[in-house]
């Protein structure tokens, strides 16, 4: 959720999270329905939106950027770096909600209800989320792609 920010302010919110899990961890509930690093994640996505809200998102836009077809020469490696390049750059600038559903889906493969109760939204609120942060990449990428 904070690619791209600052190293040492990662490093000081991974710290601050797993003081956070420290001093809670006697009231997880080892019979529960959450596995611990499904707890731990919650807090750390919570702190990560929270320092994204504190603060106004960068916009960056997509309208310069490389478009992802290359000449007939560029391998396969060499594009896939600009695809992924260009989805990190889509991914970052989804509002914080959009970004904390769309990553715990995809990158961490939580269940939808996983995320409803890891955010503390409606079921239907992480469905719209996932939906609206999907069609923004889309179209992001699709600038991109037909930039060429």
């Amino acid at each position: 959720m904070l690619h791209g920010e600052r190293r040492d302010l990662v490093e000081d919110l991974a710290q601050d999270t797993f003081l956070r899990v420290f001093k809670a961890l006697h009231t997880f509930d080892r019979n529960g329905p959450a596995r611990l690093s499904t707890w731990i994640l919650t807090i750390a996505s919570r702190r990560a939106i929270d320092e994204l809200r504190r603060r106004r998102p960068q916009q960056t836009s997509l309208d310069h950027a490389q478009p992802i077809a290359e000449p007939s020469g560029a391998d396969t490696l060499t594009r896939r770096r600009m695809l992924a390049g260009h989805l990190r750059a889509a991914i970052d600038e989804l509002s914080p909600s959009h970004r904390a559903a769309f990553l715990l889906r995809e990158y961490h493969e939580m269940s939808y209800e996983e995320i409803a109760e890891n955010l503390e939204i409606d079921l239907g609120t992480v469905k719209s989320r996932l939906s609206r942060a999907r069609a923004a990449l889309r179209s992001k990428l699709a600038e991109v792609y037909h930039a060429s």
